[in-house]
């Protein structure tokens, strides 16, 4: 199991499974994503792991 630092640069092609849904517009994806992006600038740390599924 690998964990993935996500950052400014790499956020654009990760996956983020609340930015992701299906149920929602996208133009709320990218609120989400560009407020992370935002948090970032703040030190904002992400770390997530290589793996999906439901838990």
């Amino acid at each position: 199991m690998k964990i993935i630092d996500i950052t400014n640069d790499t956020i654009h092609k990760e996956h983020i499974c609340c930015c992701l849904s299906d149920k929602q517009s996208e133009s709320g994806v990218h609120l989400k994503k560009d407020w992370l992006r935002n948090q970032f600038l703040e030190c904002l740390k992400f770390k997530r792991l290589n793996e999906r599924g439901n838990f």
